[in-house]
This record gives C-alpha cells, sequence and structure tokens, in this order.
C-alpha cells in the first residue's frame, strides 16, 4: 500500500508540474502574440499616416505652385495695368465702398446693421435723431452698394 500512495504522489507531483508548465508556456505564447498583434497595428498605422503625409505634401507642392503662378499673374496684371495708364496719367484710386464707422459711432452702426430703429439707436447710444436716421440708411444701403 505505500508503494501504491508513493506512485499517487509522484503522478500528483508530476501532473502538477505538468500544468504549471502548461500554464507558463500558454501565457508567454499569449504576450508575444499579444505583443505581436500590437506590432502589426501599429505598423499599418505608420504606414496609412506615411501615405497621408505623402498625399498632403503633393497638394502642398500644388499650392504652392499655384500660388506662384497668381502671384506672377497678379505682377502682370499690375505691369499691364500700369503701361495702360502711361506715366503722365493720374489714374484714379480704386473706389472702395466698405463702410468704417468712426470709434463714437462704431456701436450704433452695429446696433443699426443688427436692424435696430432710429429711436432705438437714439436711448441706447445717446446720439441725435438724425444721426441715428443717418446711421439706419447707411447700414440699410451698404449691403447693396458692396454686392454691385
Amino acid at each position: 500500500m505505500l508503494w501504491f500512495t508513493a506512485i499517487v504522489m509522484i503522478s500528483a507531483l508530476a501532473w502538477g508540474a505538468f500544468e504549471a508548465w502548461r500554464w507558463w508556456t500558454n501565457t508567454r505564447c499569449r504576450d508575444a502574440f499579444g505583443a505581436s498583434l500590437q506590432f502589426h497595428t501599429l505598423r499599418q498605422q505608420v504606414q496609412t499616416l506615411q501615405t497621408q503625409l505623402l498625399e498632403q505634401r503633393r497638394q502642398i507642392e500644388a499650392l504652392q505652385t499655384q500660388l506662384a503662378a497668381l502671384a506672377v499673374a497678379q505682377q502682370t496684371a499690375a505691369s499691364q495695368r500700369q503701361e495702360d495708364s502711361g506715366p503722365g496719367d493720374s489714374a484714379a484710386p480704386a473706389v472702395t465702398t466698405e463702410v468704417h464707422p468712426s470709434p463714437e459711432y462704431a456701436e450704433a452702426m452695429a446696433w443699426a446693421r443688427r436692424g435696430a430703429t432710429a429711436e432705438e439707436l437714439v436711448q441706447r447710444c445717446g446720439i441725435s435723431l438724425a444721426e441715428a436716421q443717418l446711421l439706419c440708411a447707411l447700414s440699410q444701403s451698404v449691403p447693396a452698394m458692396v454686392s454691385a
């Protein structure tokens, strides 16, 4: 009976050692697989980012080429205008339709652009009724002048 007990004990120890070895190798394999999977995922992300970077560089180069062509065209047009006007001509400067109110009327002009009435401008901004009416008229006529 002693031999039987010894054989069972040795078998149990051998089985425990085998299970421990199997657990240890499976853990190592899982860790290696996870690391390998993460490495391949990161490699794909890097390749995607490199492709996007290359495409963006191409787009930037194309935009720079277009910008240079536009600058040349602008210089050519400016020199052509100068030649057309001649040295003795005093060409009138370009008419700007944008209104820049003085700082004291800036707030009132902003309210007028938002649709405030002349009476509201008088109350809110402390300007005279005539000034408020003028600002209301200007604010209504500016969009029409700018779009023309």
